[in-house]
């Protein structure tokens, strides 16, 4: 009799798991027996379609292409081409000759690329330097008597107009020129005091006082005239003659006052015409004489004589004013 053999059991051979890309779908891992037909199937796995990465842009430059933005695929060769964007080339912008000064150095016209480092380098051009022009008199100050004067000889350039050089010049004082004399401070002399002046002299230029010289004028001394003397009369005293002086009116020789003579009646009356209260004439009370008349008589010719007195007096008075004004002592 035939005998049991046991069931062998499956021999499960891996099918390998099949990894999707960018376009192909793959498989899950799976078996399959090596001597059936049993197996664990395999499941499709989908495509994992591109995983599509930015290739950036390159700008241009002056000298070197640039590139367009583009693509590829982190898992395949897959990619959207950079396409090549030409070089900019130079952007030349002028640099402007910078004329030269008197003391500036200028530059030649040159360029530089507005996007890089490029140029066309610049010369340095000397300075000019200083176009002297005519002497310019500056800061003039006149000399004086006493002052030194002084002035500035200056020289400026002709095309800056810039200071090249400055001289002072001194010039030396005048000195004084001496006027004619001038008399100042004049005191008249009198009878009896000595005057005086002083002579000055001043410059004729400035008016300082060069020099001042005091000179003394003597005394003039008394000019001698006579005081008329005046008689007395029978009522009023009288005066002896005198001497003064007729500029200062001092008295020389002092009048002397004489005594009234004191009336001297004759018949009862004297020669001033002074009718004696107690004449009684012999013979006759009245002699023939109205005595009221005339004592009425020489009462008026006495106020005539006192009046025309006073002013006879009044005129001396302001006669030798006068004079003393003319002549002060």
């Amino acid at each position: 009799a035939q005998e049991v053999v046991d069931a062998l059991g499956h021999d499960m051979i891996v099918d390998k798991a099949v990894a999707p890309d960018c376009l192909n779908t793959g498989l899950t891992e799976g078996s399959h027996c090596s001597r059936c037909d049993h197996k664990v199937a395999q499941e499709v796995v989908d495509a994992l379609g591109h995983d599509m990465i930015v290739d950036k842009a390159v700008d241009p430059d002056c000298l070197n292409t640039g590139l367009t933005e583009g693509s590829h695929c982190s898992r395949c060769d897959h990619k959207v081409a950079q396409e090549e964007v030409p070089a900019l080339g130079h952007d030349m912008i002028v640099d402007k000759a910078v004329a030269p000064d008197c003391l500036n150095t200028g530059l030649t016209e040159g360029s530089h690329c507005s996007r890089c480092d490029h140029k066309v380098a610049q010369e340095v051009v000397d300075a000019l330097g200083h176009t002297a022009g005519e002497v310019v008199v500056e800061n003039n100050v006149a000399a004086d008597c006493v002052n030194d004067g002084s002035y500035d000889n200056v020289v400026y350039c002709t095309v800056c107009h810039a200071e090249i050089s400055r001289e002072t010049i001194t010039v030396d004082a005048l000195g004084h020129t001496e006027g004619e004399a001038t008399v100042v401070n004049r005191v008249e002399p009198t009878c009896t005091v000595a005057g005086s002046y002083e002579s000055v002299v001043y410059c004729s230029v400035c008016n300082e006082e060069l020099s001042r010289e005091t000179i003394t004028v003597d005394a003039l001394g008394h000019i001698e005239v006579e005081v008329e003397g005046r008689e007395p009369t029978c009522t009023e005293t009288g005066l002896t003659g005198g001497v003064k002086c007729s500029v200062c009116d001092e008295v020389i020789i002092a009048q002397i006052e004489v005594e009234a003579n004191g009336h001297t009646f004759n018949e009862g009356k004297c020669e001033c015409g002074e009718v004696d209260p107690d004449y009684v004439p012999s013979g006759d009370s009245n002699n023939g004489i109205d005595f009221n008349e005339d004592q009425d008589i020489f009462s008026k010719i006495a106020s005539a004589f006192t009046e025309l007195f006073g002013y006879i007096v009044d005129f001396f008075k302001k006669f030798f004013e006068a004079i003393s004004n003319v002549f002060p002592k």
